[in-house]
């Protein structure tokens, strides 16, 4: 089951950042997003806002992005 969800992460990261991971950099992404999941709304906020303040990559909000829609699919389908 975890497999699957590592795979779907990766293929929805993939397909919006057009790279291809490797199997080991998969399951780095579902560790971030892991992490990710812990943090409330509010601290994720935040943490989007400093790093679009002090990096101005965009590539980082995206990233953020990916992850926040992954955990918006999971949850509506109750996982």
């Amino acid at each position: 089951m975890e497999d699957e969800r590592i795979q779907q992460l990766a293929k929805l990261y993939e397909y919006q950042m057009d790279v291809t991971l490797s199997e080991n950099g998969k399951k780095k992404l579902f560790q971030v997003y892991l992490e990710y999941r812990k943090g409330s709304a509010e601290a994720k906020s935040s943490k989007m806002i400093h790093l679009a303040r002090s990096s101005g990559k965009t590539r980082l909000m995206r990233e953020f992005a990916i992850l926040g829609m992954f955990e918006y699919m999971e949850k509506k389908n109750g996982k």
